[in-house]
């Protein structure tokens, strides 16, 4: 049984291989490094495009669905304005969790001047809880947009905040009352709830 991510090797043999038809105006697709998307849509703007699941967190899902796609686009140096949003429920999920999850959507999304302008919400039994895949979406100069291969020998690497913050954050959050049985103080697990705060780096990546 395997929980995780595809290795590169795999992504390279199953994924890379088959990404269908070949547009000419895809500037950057699928690769390792490569978050976001890049499509050229007029001479000297693109649409910058990128998806990511969120599986590991319950308490922050809807927060994290709109921000975690955001980041990567907002790194491009692109800032993310429309958002689709797909939801699934297992089937004994109750309506306060559907409300739960979309009021953060919603929040955040504003927060963010970001619009949901489509998706899909389902109840299914091929999850045991709620996931949500979100694909966030901007424009901007095609000479301006940054790529992770454009990275040169010698350039820095800038870090705004420090590591770890996201699973800090949904540690805390998700598994409090284990911290707590663990001996873990509540003042410590109270700083790092709170650390959900500094995950977003829309922001300080459009100022660079």
């Amino acid at each position: 049984m395997r929980i995780g991510k595809l290795k590169a090797d795999e992504l390279e043999k199953y994924i890379f291989k088959r990404t269908g038809y070949k547009d000419p105006d895809v500037l950057i697709g699928s690769s390792i490094g490569e978050d976001a998307a890049i499509i050229k849509i007029f001479d000297d703007k693109a649409l910058v495009a990128h998806t990511d699941p969120i599986t590991g967190s319950l308490d922050l899902i809807g927060f994290l669905s709109v921000v975690i796609p955001s980041n990567d686009v907002a790194v491009r140096g692109v800032r993310p304005r429309w958002m689709l949003t797909t939801i699934f429920l297992p089937p004994d999920a109750e309506e306060r969790e559907i409300d739960r999850m979309t009021s953060q959507i919603h929040e955040t999304a504003n927060m963010f001047n970001i619009s949901i302008v489509g998706g899909h919400t389902e109840y299914t039994d091929a999850v045991k809880r709620p996931v949500i895949v979100s694909t966030s979406i901007g424009i901007g100069r095609i000479d301006r947009i940054i790529t992770t291969g454009g990275a040169k020998p010698g350039e820095k690497i800038l870090m705004t905040k420090t590591v770890g913050i996201e699973g800090t954050a949904i540690l805390a959050r998700d598994f409090k009352e284990i911290l707590i049985k663990k001996g873990v103080d509540k003042e410590i697990i109270e700083k790092a709830s709170s650390y959900y705060k500094k995950i977003s780096v829309i922001e300080e990546a459009l100022k660079l």
